[in-house]
């Protein structure tokens, strides 16, 4: 396989597009020509008829349009749960606890707790916490396309054992990441 550097890079370049989603035009470009060039590489792959590079290239594809949808899913989910709810006594329960804690009335702890009594608010922070959960999930196909090159494999045929792997080491790479960015640019937390 003489492209497996490409194949480096574009697995690589999934791992990185979760640490740029603060600037989404920067993430947005970045995946659009991954994307391309995963596209590209399945067409050379497929003309001459080199089925480990198809099935990297077409892992690499699948994994970016993973990648791509589903904070797309996570932000329109929340927003039909926030939509479906009654806006003016959303509005007036946070603003009322807020204000309350503005003026000192209030510790944190309490604004939590009664942020928490709302049930809106509850189910969008479940349904961001689902949504962070299942970001691991690209990062983990992703390591486990760099698994399975460096064995000469195709991504899909890993053993369950290394699919574990791919799992933890996604789960690290994405604590160390999210550190590595938190201490880079902390005041964009």
């Amino acid at each position: 396989m003489a492209k497996s550097k490409i194949f480096w890079l574009l697995y690589i370049g999934v791992i990185l597009i979760p640490t740029v989603h603060f600037n989404t035009v920067v993430a947005f470009i970045l995946w659009l020509v991954l994307l391309v060039t995963a596209y590209v590489q399945r067409k050379k792959a497929i003309n001459i008829n080199d089925t480990l590079c198809i099935a990297h290239a077409t892992w690499a594809i699948r994994t970016y349009w993973i990648s791509f949808l589903l904070p797309l899913a996570i932000v329109a989910v929340a927003m039909v749960i926030v939509g479906m709810s009654d806006y003016s006594l959303l509005e007036s329960q946070v603003g009322n606890s807020f204000n309350e804690w503005k003026e000192g009335i209030i510790g944190f702890p309490e604004l939590f707790s009664r942020l928490w009594e709302i049930d809106t608010l509850r189910n969008v922070f479940y349904v961001i916490f689902a949504g962070l959960v299942l970001m691991i999930w690209p990062v983990k196909r992703a390591v486990q396309g760099i698994l399975a090159l460096t064995r000469n494999l195709e991504p899909a045929i890993l053993s369950n054992r290394q699919r574990i792997i791919a799992l933890v080491l996604a789960v690290i790479i994405l604590i160390f990441l999210g550190s590595l960015a938190s201490f880079v640019s902390p005041k964009m937390l």
